[in-house]
């Protein structure tokens, strides 16, 4: 089970990773790319949890790139949420030059995650 909702995860996060180019594409639906990539990124966020919590067996070193990557996760989630809704001008400013970032920081951990878990990295 906890593989299946890994996939639906990496699903999810594939839609959600796409909003940067639908935009350049698209600008005039803006908007509706924003919404699907908000919406796709909790849905991960949701998969990623159940996921964590049907494979979790006990705590282990080798988990600590998994659970990096999820806090990374929360991390853009809130942010995310603050950043759209949230109208503080330091922190839109704060969140537009770090969100890129921590979104290629999560990534960069999901592939380590993904190699550690199909053998490839130990």
């Amino acid at each position: 089970m906890a593989h299946e909702l890994g996939g639906i995860a990496i699903l999810m996060l594939g839609i959600s990773a796409t909003y940067s180019i639908l935009k350049e594409f698209s600008p005039k639906k803006a908007r509706i790319w924003l919404g699907l990539h908000c919406a796709s990124g909790i849905m991960a966020l949701v998969f990623v949890a159940l996921h964590l919590a049907n494979s979790a067996g006990g705590m282990r070193p080798s988990y600590f790139v998994s659970l990096f990557a999820f806090f990374l996760m929360i991390v853009l989630a809130i942010g995310g949420f603050a950043g759209s809704y949230v109208k503080i001008r330091v922190l839109e400013d704060y969140w537009r030059t770090l969100h890129t970032p921590v979104a290629i920081l999560f990534y960069l951990m999901f592939a380590l995650h993904t190699l550690q878990k199909f053998g490839v990295l130990h």
